[in-house]
């Protein structure tokens, strides 16, 4: 399958988002755009609207009174940034369709996802060393960190069988049965994505490098940070009582221990209604 590895990377750049999904992506990318601007821009895709409603009504959320517009989830739930990002998983909803690679399972992704996206945000609160990524841009970090993994199943099904098959078989990790089989990574194919989206560049090394032992170019930060979240997202979706992030994790981004337990306490308490939340991003 190493002979196809040109093919996949063509085909990974000729991939744009829905027609629709373009505007949307264009506004929310654009530094400058304001809540009503972009409330505008996602009206004008009901689909999207109604997800993104639906996700501000969720029990995730716990409003207390219903949201009935997409001005109201911004200003009243969600936010501005939140929102952004959560334009940009619809985009890749919307975009990849996985359903001919059946090892693929879309629910676990977005379950995957969205776990990691809440606690890097949550930690990146308490992360005390320089250059520690700002909540809401870590949250974007841990929404798409895996993003190349279900372009692959939708560019390369029947290849991703094969990586998925071994995977299960061997316990190797996914990344490198991918370098072996099919001539790169779901990291590589992530940033490859995102770049063709038009992200900020500092997306795409978060997104290359997150899972690259001993990175420390730029962005390192914000690697150390979302991996050991997709790490402990893992746990949680594996079942394990008391899902934890790496010790050295906590010293090179210095962390205090009594924060960082109280951080995990409460995004352990969020893990099922994440898990419901993720059935809107089918």
């Amino acid at each position: 399958m190493k002979n196809n590895t040109e093919h996949l990377v063509l085909k990974l750049k000729e991939i744009p988002p829905l027609s629709e999904m373009q505007v949307l992506l264009q506004a929310v990318s654009n530094e400058d755009v304001d809540f009503q601007e972009l409330a505008k821009v996602i009206e004008s895709s009901p689909p999207t609207a109604a997800r993104i409603i639906k996700v501000a009504n969720s029990v995730f959320y716990g409003t207390t009174s219903q949201v009935s517009s997409v001005k109201d989830a911004i200003i009243r739930v969600l936010g501005l940034d939140v929102v952004r990002s959560l334009v940009m998983g619809l985009a890749a909803s919307s975009t990849f369709k996985p359903a001919t690679c059946p090892a693929f399972d879309t629910h676990r992704y977005w379950c995957s996802a969205l776990l990691t996206a809440n606690l890097a945000r949550r930690l990146a609160g308490i992360v005390t060393i320089e250059d520690a990524p700002e909540p809401d841009y870590a949250y974007l970090c841990g929404l798409l960190h895996n993003i190349g993994l279900i372009a692959l199943a939708h560019i390369a099904p029947a290849d991703m069988g094969e990586v998925f098959a071994t995977a299960d078989q061997t316990r190797r990790p996914l990344h490198e049965i991918e370098s072996q089989m099919l001539g790169l990574d779901h990291r590589q194919a992530g940033a490859l994505i995102v770049a063709q989206w038009g992200m900020p560049e500092k997306l795409h090394t978060v997104i290359a490098n997150y899972y690259v032992d001993g990175y420390r170019g730029p962005e390192w930060v914000s690697c150390r940070l979302v991996r050991n979240c997709s790490d402990w997202a893992q746990q949680c979706l594996a079942g394990e009582v008391e899902p934890t992030v790496q010790p050295v994790a906590i010293a090179e981004l210095k962390m205090e221990s009594r924060d960082l337990n109280a951080v995990i306490d409460t995004a352990h308490q969020e893990v099922q209604s994440i898990i419901d939340l993720a059935l809107l991003f089918r």
